[in-house]
């Protein structure tokens, strides 16, 4: 590729600031668990279910998910953003070895540009998720088994052996 030496320098920090953002997307969907009012959701603001025995057995036993279809769209867009990634780095070439800027600005605009773009991609996953939310990917949350009680009267403590104990606050 013969392009000039500010192109180059710029690729790499967007292709780093995609790559960043499609990591932390991909914590976000996988490592990050809230309640919701009366079912889990993930970083992202997908609704959790339990998994089946074929995800159980590759995440776990106690690994709840967003469903297969969330998880193939999950597959392409992290590994599509690591490959668009690599892809700007390859087109950046070698590095140019004379600039008329010094180093220290080129330093800073470099991170500026990452983050910028690492934030950007990890908005634009969020933002496709919501989209996909709303039109009706994935399955609809089932509220979790609570007992006929507000939650407010009650801050309720999950015990494996017996089931569900509430503690009065007042």
């Amino acid at each position: 590729m013969n392009a000039s030496p500010t192109i180059r320098r710029t690729l790499i920090p967007i292709g780093v600031g995609i790559g960043l953002g499609v990591f932390v997307a991909g914590f976000l969907a996988y490592f990050t668990v809230v309640k919701e009012s009366l079912y889990w959701v993930d970083g992202l603001g997908r609704p959790l279910d339990t998994a089946p025995w074929l995800a159980r057995l590759v995440f776990g036993a106690d690994k709840e998910w967003a469903g297969w279809a969330w998880f193939f769209l999950d597959l392409l867009w992290f590994w599509g953003g690591i490959g668009l990634a690599m892809f700007l780095g390859s087109l950046a070439g070698e590095r140019p070895s004379a600039s008329s800027l010094p180093k220290a600005l080129i330093s800073v605009v470099g991170i500026v540009i990452t983050l910028g773009t690492a934030y950007s991609t990890q908005r634009a996953i969020k933002a496709g998720v919501a989209l996909g939310l709303e039109a009706g990917l994935g399955f609809t949350p089932a509220p979790s088994v609570t007992p006929d009680v507000t939650c407010d009267e009650y801050i309720w403590i999950h015990c494996r052996s017996e089931g569900w104990s509430g503690v009065w606050v007042s």
